[in-house]
């Protein structure tokens, strides 16, 4: 008998589909298999294809995928790694393949070839025997409906990301070793934060405050990858794993096969490995460009690029071809931050904290108490697809409970990263997504008392009608106030506004041109206000359509959505308009033109809002029978609403979470 791969055959001892074979067998089995390596990108074999071979992954990641609903997707079904067996069934059953595969990074695999097989099968029976008794069992569990609830669960894939800093060594290495912490602690997931260094020193270890790492390592260019990142790896208190390694061993022909294993190990043993070099090490970092995930190119605004980088970054895009995710971050000194477009994301970075750092040598304590934290934290969700979705509903003045969930939010460190709002909810998410703080907008919200309303809405009046009994043009002059010409590129956080097409009775989602527009369309209550026209459009109040946009955060990219619903049941509402603020009661025979019309339009909004909330994980509803859409100069009273709504969804929301898990013994702040 040949030799055996020792490594082939402790794989098979411990896969489900071989490990119940006597020792005997499970040798003849392994001498078949052959050693193969494939590059990332790479399709095995596609949905109706014969089977010729049964894989063994030795390292590396596989998708398996299927058709998806529509032309040109498709739905992943799982990703396999080292240890997994695949196409067994086609190899066992003689059947056409049932799903595609897909290579995530450059895999190494053991392979069992038909003819291999068949001649396993000739020369001991006992064999077959085996496999026979293994197929009944799987056959029940390889149906159709078994895939698609697979398809159900969700998937995740470890990630190689690469942070190419153009930036000062110091800069570079705060925002990597905050970034790798807080993604750490978002998502109590393994993060492994590994530096490649141009000369045989740590500085990554060294600003962690573990001291140069590679100070104790001799000749470190003669050992393997493999062999240096063991050596090298440092745990630090916070459950962050980090490693050095000189980028030259990347170009090394000698270790180009190894470089692979190891790039497959920090996949295995890891949920996200951030890799942290520079542009003078590009030549070295060919191999790590075809293997990583996503490159982040971290800038500072102030430092003067290259030019000769421009042109090999947009080389490297073009090469990638859609299989790598590209973004630029922009580090802008005390500047205002903004995750608009993902693609190009800036941050404020506190002059403060180079100062912090130079003080007190502790990278995380730097960042404590400004605003670049809450950044840093968002940019680690991103990564981990964790987004945080806040819709906000529509319901006039019990808009100010909007106001205080979001201060409970924010004292739990809860951020949203993506608002969808709709009337009220747009005008108090625009708020929230162009940087107000919450205590700025409490002051707006406890300023409108019955003098402001009857002057900035109520004796606006447009007569003759066209459309609306108020005119708009003094909410027009309040939001030209809070917003001025601001346009949604300038916004901190993606926002949408939902408004209605009163022409074709669509929902439109605005999500670009000016706030003040955005805005003014979603509250335009039919009516009440007259139609905004937004380019062909004339555009009503959002909650004739959408009045708790969950659904549109889904569009939008949230991977967790909380939803505040503001709506009532018939059963719990004051309907009595009250458009002078007086406390009317009116009995139901006595109700005017206007009282029927709203109490249709809230009674109609309420039923959309209670099917709209599916898509959300939470719902936020605040108690608010005693309060009618036009109360706006109760603030005081409906705020504190709000938070008591909050606090009771707390618990659901961070069960959400993964920053709350109970599993987690560590707490980082």
């Amino acid at each position: 008998m040949p030799d055996i791969d020792q490594d082939i055959l402790s794989l098979l001892a411990e896969s489900v589909l071989f490990r119940d074979f006597p020792p005997a067998e499970l040798q003849q089995i392994a001498a078949r298999f052959k050693r193969e390596t494939h590059h990332r990108g790479m399709t095995l074999y596609k949905k109706g294809d014969v089977g010729e071979k049964l894989f063994v992954i030795s390292s590396g990641h596989v998708a398996l995928t299927a058709p998806g609903p529509s032309n040109n997707q498709e739905v992943i079904l799982a990703v396999l790694g080292r240890g997994e067996v695949f196409g067994e069934m086609s190899l066992l059953t003689g059947e056409p393949r049932t799903v595609n595969t897909r290579l995530e990074s450059t895999s190494e695999f053991f392979v069992l070839e038909k003819k291999d097989f068949e001649e396993l099968l000739t020369g001991n029976p006992a064999i077959g025997i085996y496999l026979s008794r293994i197929l009944s069992r799987r056959l029940a569990q390889t149906t159709e409906s078994s895939l698609k609830e697979l398809a159900k669960r969700r998937i995740t894939e470890p990630k190689l990301v690469l942070l190419l800093r153009l930036t000062s060594e110091a800069q570079g290495i705060l925002f990597g070793l905050n970034l790798a912490v807080n993604l750490l602690e978002q998502t109590r997931r393994r993060v492994a934060l590994i530096e490649l260094c141009l000369e045989n020193k740590s500085s990554l270890t060294d600003f962690a405050g573990l001291g140069d790492i590679m100070a104790g390592i001799e000749s470190p260019g003669a050992l393997s990858l493999q062999e240096l990142l063991r050596k090298t790896r440092k745990t630090h208190a916070s459950g962050l794993d980090l490693f050095t390694v000189p980028s030259s061993i990347f170009s090394s022909p000698r270790d180009k096969d190894k470089a692979f294993v190891a790039l497959n190990w920090l996949r295995a043993t890891y949920d996200f490995s951030i890799l942290i070099a520079t542009p003078l090490q590009w030549d070295s970092l060919k191999l790590v460009f075809e293997e990583v995930d996503q490159i982040l190119f971290l800038n500072d605004i102030d430092m003067k690029p290259d030019p000769e980088l421009k042109p090999k970054i947009a080389d490297l895009i073009k090469q990638a071809g859609g299989n790598v995710v590209f973004q630029d971050i922009t580090l802008v000194p005390d500047g205002r931050s903004s995750f608009v477009k993902l693609e190009h994301i800036r941050i404020g970075w506190a002059r403060a904290i180079d100062r912090a750092f130079d003080q007190n040598k502790n990278p995380f304590e730097a960042l404590m108490g400004t605003r670049t934290l809450r950044d840093v934290e968002r940019m680690a969700r991103v990564i981990a697809d964790v987004k945080i979705g806040l819709a906000l509903g529509s319901g006039g003045a019990l808009g100010h409970t909007l106001i205080g969930m979001l201060r409970v939010l924010e004292r739990e460190r809860i951020y949203p990263d993506l608002i969808a709002g709709t009337s009220i909810g747009a005008l108090v998410g625009a708020m929230y997504a162009r940087g107000m703080s919450v205590e700025e907008m409490v002051q707006i919200a406890l300023s409108i008392n019955k003098n402001w309303l009857r002057e900035i809405v109520f004796w606006d009046i447009d007569w003759p009608s066209r459309g609306g009994f108020m005119g708009g043009l003094k909410l027009q002059r309040f939001l030209r106030s809070l917003f001025d010409d601001l346009d949604f590129n300038d916004l901190e956080l993606p926002f949408a506004a939902i408004a209605t097409d009163i022409g074709t009775g669509e929902e439109v989602a605005i999500r670009e041109g000016r706030v003040l527009d955005a805005v003014r369309s979603s509250i335009a209550m039919p009516v009440v206000f007259k139609p905004n026209r937004m380019g062909k459009r004339l555009l009503v109040d959002g909650g004739l359509v959408n009045p708790v946009p969950a659904s549109t955060l889904v569009q939008m990219g949230a991977d967790m959505i909380i939803a505040a619903r503001l709506t009532n049941s018939p059963a719990e509402r004051r309907f009595s308009i009250g458009l002078l603020g007086k406390e009317e009661g009116k009995a139901e025979e006595n109700l005017g033109i206007l009282d029927i019309f709203f109490r249709m339009i809230l009674t109609m909004s309420h039923q959309i809002a209670t099917g709209n909330t599916e898509s959300a994980h939470v719902t936020i509803h605040p108690k608010t029978p005693n309060y009618n859409w036009t109360d706006f100069d109760k603030g005081a009273e409906l705020i504190p609403l709000g938070e008591a709504a909050a606090e009771e969804a707390l618990p659901k929301i961070k069960a959400q979470l993964p920053i709350f898990a109970d599993y987690c013994t560590t707490r980082l702040r």
